[in-house]
């Protein structure tokens, strides 16, 4: 012990000594670790940590996948079935205990306008819900109760439970809120209770209300898939008993109901898996992978400086061998002044890590991610960051104290110090440390090149149309009040001509989604092409819109002509396809005249009338990736939605729209409020912040990456030049003029950068092999490019010229005198 001390206290002075390498050293650490323990707390707040329920590993969520492993909701009718299957009797409510489960809840969001007398309605995102859920969740209401078997029955007075922020936002924390009457969608309700602060299942939620309010619920139409469920499995009861059940179930019903559940499978996971996925999915596997890459170059950078460092202190060690230090103490000495180094770099690190978090996190959208994801260093964050602290000792220390240990004591005695074959054994340690540096920086730099060129690629294609001087926003029509199509066409006609004679609005238009916004995927039948046997309808996106939605986007149509007010009822079935749809499926053909089916998803082969396609629109994305989606667009009269989005377009952008819009909401119905009333320019900037803090992470990296390449190949440098100081100084006394030691320098320089392409790009090759989908290949573009691997090695050329510039210059700058004089 007294030894460590010692060794621990020399370590310390050494390195205190040496404040520029040990400032190099930490903060190349630093940089490293500090990459390292930001995706940690990323990929842990997302991905490992999961939902704050108690025995989190016993709830089960249930689900559905069809043929083309797309994930599917249940159906009532699917649900009862997969009850009576797993062994749970169907009940109200679906609250019976069972043999294989503690109990099986099922949920189904929907946003809901919350009113008051003498208050402006506000609208919330509310969960229809069994009763049972908050027990099997292990939750019970902070103020006042939760629900309970009574309220979920058919004919129950309505009740509600508050989330704790509507609580506190709308009613200011009132403790007397309990008992009190509010409408939900128009239907008075009585609030029973408030949930605690940080619960909010299953995402977002605001306020609870009783599954059995859920309009539609019971309907006997299996393709009305619209719950989500979960259970608690019984002790004694493993998933794979749960999985085989529903096997044998998904079976019957693709025999007995094929028109419906044909291809269809019904599935189990944890409840974890569903909503966070699984750390082995490729994705966090290329995540995690990128930090180690970056550790990675920190280590061989500080494993380069340690080498270059024990070339000066060969003469040291050797005195120490002399005087009788065994070898196991002088590996000691190093590995502990690693340590020191590890120990600095971690907690630089983690201060770099906790700024990086605070600046992603300020990227996000309020109320975009789950209640339960939240970046902080928890107790496995730490112990994470502690054991990459210590691995690294070993990954940068362990060769520069092995290869000090190894130095022929009688051999640098005789050197005197001299660089001499204990030098030339660094040089080659160095020279592979600084390939491994320059290679692993190619990869990730030539990645952040291909993500460029996609995001480039993609925001042309988006530029399609004008989203200047347009402003959106929200509604929703309660489903008690506005039941049937005729009612909810109504009110969008109402609410049209309402905004339409507004001064300064030139157009007005409603969407069930706005570009990058996503949309609902059905599937296509063409007229006159019938799929091949065993062939799979292709998937098209659909987006129900107004007849003035392209006028008011700022999009001009390509051909044919937009939709009219007749256009979708019976009789004038219509549809507009974009531009991208018929490149795919009518290539050489005019598109215009041609006739289309949209087939429900999970209802391949139902009936639905035929379209014929009156216009082409430009391709305008409906989602932020490489490929553009093809997009059958349909008239609002033909299906008419209780969500949308309103679009309005002014001569220039206003500020005192919003109360505006508001008054010609109020006018038609005063229950109903709008929300999320921004610029079409904000609101395609919030839809695209998962792709902005991809870019913002992705181009932190790479830049990172390429720093410490640059650290690593001037500090290598610098010391070579160190280390030919005499061979510099005798070339320029015997006539080298200044250039041609720029030479010398430069040749090492351009050596070491060929070494260093060469690996990079079969790194970058390899990459490309392990992970082709995520390497843009969907785009037709990947990162074994010509054009990705050139920018890319030309952006390492151009560092390692400037990290070369001061080295050369200082020894193109030599004083033959001193030079000869240096040892």
């Amino acid at each position: 012990m007294q030894n460590l001390t010692r060794d621990v206290r020399q370590a310390v002075r050494l390195l205190f000594k040496d404040r520029r390498f040990t400032i190099l050293a930490v903060t190349v650490l630093g940089l490293g670790i500090g990459v390292n323990n930001t995706q940690f707390i990323l990929v842990n707040a997302i991905c490992i940590r999961g939902l704050p329920i108690e025995r989190v590993d016993r709830v089960v969520w249930f689900g559905a996948r069809d043929s083309r492993d797309r994930d599917l909701a249940l159906s009532y009718r699917e649900l009862e079935e997969a009850r009576a299957s797993i062994g749970t009797p169907v009940a109200s409510g679906f609250s019976r205990t069972s043999p294989t489960f503690e109990g099986i809840a099922a949920f189904a969001s929907a946003p809901m306008v919350v009113g008051d007398e003498g208050r402006a309605p506000d609208r919330a995102l509310g969960l229809y819900i069994s009763a049972n859920a908050f027990r099997l969740l292990r939750e019970k209401a902070a103020l006042g109760r939760d629900l309970e078997p009574d309220d979920d029955r058919a004919g129950a007075p309505a009740v509600v439970v508050l989330g704790s922020g509507l609580w506190k936002a709308r009613y200011g924390g009132d403790p007397a809120i309990v008992g009190r009457i509010v409408r939900i969608d128009g239907t008075p309700s009585t609030i029973v209770g408030v949930m605690r602060d940080d619960f909010r299942f299953p995402s977002n939620t605001e306020l609870w209300r009783p599954l059995s309010l859920m309009p539609g619920l019971t309907t006997e139409r299996r393709t009305a898939r619209a719950l989500s469920v979960f259970g608690r499995l019984a002790d004694g009861v493993t998933l794979a008993d749960v999985r085989g059940r529903l096997g044998t179930l998904s079976a019957k019903l693709s025999h007995d109901y094929s028109e419906t559940n044909q291809g269809i499978r019904l599935t189990a996971v944890p409840i974890n898996e569903r909503f966070n996925g699984r750390i082995t999915d490729q994705v966090w596997i290329i995540f995690v992978t990128v930090g180690f890459v970056v550790l990675l170059v920190a280590c061989a950078n500080v494993a380069n400086l340690l080498l270059m460092r024990s070339v000066t202190r060969g003469h040291e060690m050797a005195i120490r061998a002399s005087l009788g230090a065994s070898r196991r103490q002088l590996v000691r000495q190093l590995l502990i002044e690693s340590a020191a180094l590890a120990a600095c770099g971690g907690v630089l690190g983690l201060g770099l890590s906790l700024a990086g978090v605070r600046l992603l996190s300020s990227a996000i959208p309020a109320n975009t991610l789950a209640y339960w994801i939240t970046f902080t260093m928890d107790a496995r964050a730490f112990a994470v960051l502690s054991a990459v602290c210590l691995g690294t000792v070993f990954v940068f220390g362990l060769a520069p104290a092995i290869h000090v240990s190894k130095t022929d004591v009688n051999q640098v005695m005789k050197e005197g110090g001299r660089t001499g074959t204990h030098g030339l054994r660094a040089r080659r340690w160095t020279t592979a440390f600084l390939t491994v540096e320059f290679a692993l920086s190619m990869l990730l730099l030539t990645a952040l090149v291909t993500n460029g060129r996609l995001s480039r690629s993609a925001e042309r294609a988006e530029l399609a149309f004008d989203p200047s001087n347009a402003i959106t926003t929200s509604i929703t029509l309660p489903p008690t009040k506005y039941r049937t199509p005729d009612q909810r066409l109504a009110f969008y006609r109402q609410l049209h001509d309402k905004l339409a004679a507004i001064p300064g609005i030139t157009f007005a238009a409603v969407a069930t989604a706005l570009p990058l916004g996503g949309a609902s995927t059905r599937q296509l039948a063409i007229d006159g092409r019938a799929p091949a046997a065993g062939e799979i309808a292709p998937n098209v996106w659909t987006v129900t819109i107004s007849p003035t939605y392209f006028s008011a986007i700022g999009l001009q149509m390509l051909r044919g002509r937009a939709f009219g007010e007749t256009d979708g009822a019976n009789g004038s079935e219509a549809a507009i396809v974009n531009q991208r749809l018929v490149q795919m499926f009518f290539p050489s053909q005019d598109a215009i005249g041609r006739r289309i089916r949209m087939i429900d998803a999970g209802a391949a082969g139902s009936p639905a009338p035929w379209l014929t396609i009156v216009g082409v629109s430009p391709t305008v994305r409906q989602r932020s990736l490489p490929d553009p989606d093809p997009v059958v667009y349909l008239p609002l009269r033909a299906a008419t939605p209780a969500a949308a989005s309103v679009i309005v377009r002014t001569p220039a952008q206003s500020a005192s729209m919003a109360p505006m819009l508001r008054d010609a909401v109020r006018a038609i119905d005063a229950d109903l409020p709008l929300y999320r009333i921004m610029s079409l320019e904000q609101a395609l900037r919030e839809s695209q912040w998962n792709a902005r803090v991809s870019d913002m992470i992705a181009t932190s990296i790479s830049l990172i990456a390429v720093l410490l390449a640059a650290i690593g190949l001037y500090a290598v440098t610098t010391h070579a030049v160190a280390q030919r100081a005499q061979e510099i100084g005798v070339r320029m006394a015997l006539g080298a003029r200044p250039q041609h030691v720029v030479a010398i320098v430069g040749r090492r320089v351009m050596t070491q950068l060929v070494f260093g392409l060469a690996a990079g790009i079969a790194c970058t090759f390899a990459w490309g092999r392990l992970f082709s989908e995520a390497g843009g290949g969907a785009a037709g573009l990947r990162m074994t490019d010509l054009v990705n691997l050139a920018a890319s090695s030309a952006v390492l050329v151009l560092v390692s010229m400037i990290a070369a510039i001061a080295p050369a210059w200082r020894a193109a700058h030599l004083d033959p005198v001193l030079a000869l004089r240096y040892e």
